[in-house]
């Protein structure tokens, strides 16, 4: 199996892959308990991106367009079935895009496409991206998350 799957629990005659796309920095191995919740027939098989869990020492693939183009001819042996994707805010955008070029490239088109806080990408950007923020505003908008402790918001080369 390629490095790019992470399949916790492989099903013997599965009727649907259900590929799953973490957020920015995360691992597959978010996604590790929920082959438990899924019927017998559903494979899910998280995707693995360099520098990510078991890759941590591959270089790293730095624009969506990157991944894509090395994902889409690594997953292609894997799409032999029924597939679906999920993904979660750049894991969604990888995932869109991977739908993409697979109908472009393969004619190949997912059962269903799921995606979760990201934005559709054909709708205007209303509000700047957190990250193109001056640091003290960048700072100011992560207090409003309540997710990260004062003691790193208030430690200066933690926050850069």
């Amino acid at each position: 199996m390629t490095s790019w799957l992470v399949c916790p629990k492989p099903r013997s005659n599965p009727k649907l892959r259900l590929l799953c796309f973490a957020y920015a920095g995360g691992s597959a191995w978010i996604f590790r308990t929920w082959a438990e919740q899924l019927p017998a027939t559903v494979e899910l098989c998280a995707i693995e991106l360099p520098v990510r869990g078991k890759r941590m020492a591959e270089p790293a693939l730095t624009t969506v367009a990157a991944i894509i183009e090395t994902l889409g001819p690594e997953l292609r042996p894997y799409l032999n079935l029924p597939f679906a994707c999920f993904g979660h805010s750049l894991g969604a955008l990888i995932a869109f895009e991977l739908c993409r070029w697979l109908r472009r490239t393969v004619q190949l088109t997912p059962d269903h496409l799921w995606v979760s806080a990201a934005q559709a990408p054909q709708l205007p950007i209303e509000k700047a991206p957190m990250h193109t923020l001056p640091d003290a505003a960048f700072i100011n908008e992560l207090k409003h998350y309540q997710g990260t402790p004062d003691s790193i918001l208030n430690h200066a080369e933690m926050m850069s």
